[in-house]
């Protein structure tokens, strides 16, 4: 099977480039792909399984399970002094798409934006 011209011409992501140079590397950890370098904790496996076991397999919300903005307001009032509403919290499923509704939300064609490098 032949790739698209425009999936052929797109240029590789960086950050899996790094990944793929470093892979193997045993005294190198690893944040390219913005894993911890640690399991993840029996605590939270044991809840994932029991959240699948009761059935919380469906899509939710845009902005995330109601419960989880409220818990998150709580959180940042304790910890952080921070008092905002559950409707002015949108949990994404990571980092990239915390960034791009950002953007999406802010930036209008033709605007400028300053990126760091490396970024």
């Amino acid at each position: 099977m032949q790739l698209s011209r425009t999936l052929a011409a797109m240029p590789s992501s960086g950050i899996r480039d790094t990944f793929n140079r470093i892979a193997g590397m045993p005294d190198v950890i690893n944040l390219a792909p913005g894993e911890p370098n640690f399991p993840t904790p029996p605590h939270i496996v044991a809840a994932a399984s029991r959240a699948i076991e009761a059935g919380h397999t469906k899509y939710v919300s845009n902005a995330g399970l109601l419960e989880l903005r409220e818990a998150l307001c709580r959180k940042l009032k304790a910890e952080n002094g921070i008092t905002v509403d559950s409707d002015e919290i949108i949990v994404t499923h990571g980092a990239m798409g915390a960034l791009y509704s950002a953007f999406v939300g802010l930036v209008d064609p033709g605007d400028e934006v300053l990126l760091p490098d490396p970024a």
